[in-house]
This record gives structure tokens, sequence and C-alpha cells, in this order.
């Protein structure tokens, strides 16, 4: 882990992930790797992933939509109930407003 992070410094500080693409690539995907995620496993690591969103409410579509990032037992039979979603954002594009 102690590398992967030295490693994702030395090109922070170089500015070489340059959009959103390379952040989820080479930061999230290799931090999971180093983690212990199979990110080379569809059924477990999907990139791009489809939802939906549903008011809460009221029985009302809101909208459809991807996330960067989701993990999973298995994300393929969409049988899985406890997930993690990961939305990734390019360098720079949140800001702290306090």
């Amino acid at each position: 882990m102690k590398s992967t992070i030295e490693d994702i410094r030395r090109m922070l500080s170089n500015g070489l992930y340059r959009d959103e693409q390379y952040i989820r690539i080479c930061i999230v995907a290799g931090m999971l790797q180093a983690l212990g995620w199979n990110i080379w496993d569809p059924s477990k690591f999907y990139t791009e992933y489809p939802v939906i969103t549903i008011n809460a409410n009221t029985p009302a579509l809101l909208g459809n939509g991807k996330v960067d990032v989701a993990m999973g037992k298995n994300l393929q039979t969409k049988k899985e109930h406890l997930f993690t979603l990961i939305e990734v954002k390019a360098l720079g594009n949140i800001v702290n407003n306090s």
C-alpha cells in the first residue's frame, strides 16, 4: 500500500492525472486493487454502473444515470443488496466553500 500511495503522490506532483478517467483508473482502481479488490472481475468491480434514482416518499422515478465505480459480491446478478458506489471527480472539481 505504501508504494501505491507513493506512486500516486509522485504522479500527482508531476501533473499526470489530467481528467476524471485518470483518477478513476489510476487512483481509485489502483488503491482498491492494493486493498485486495479484484478490479479485473466485472462481477465484483464495475465502472459506469447504471443506477436508477427513485423518490422514497412517492413512487416516482427521478432519473437514470451511472455511478463511476461500483463494488460488491456479485454486481451482474443485481441480487447483492450491499455494495459500494464511488463517484469520481477530476482534480480540482471539488472546492471547499468554508
